[in-house]
């Protein structure tokens, strides 16, 4: 996930890796529209999927 979390950031995602293989989106719920969160999983979506190709 360490590498999933370097192309996130460089799309704009803002996570944060836990080891031993964490992903942690921190939603706030009062800043944090339904669109933005969408959007950032379907980022997650597309890194994970190239990286398994």
């Amino acid at each position: 996930m360490a590498a999933v979390v370097d192309e996130l950031w460089q799309r704009g995602v803002i996570p944060d890796f836990r080891r031993p293989r964490g992903l942690r989106i921190g939603l706030s719920p009062l800043s944090t529209s339904f669109g933005e969160l969408a959007a950032a999983l379907g980022h997650v979506r597309q890194v994970l999927a190239s990286q398994h190709r």
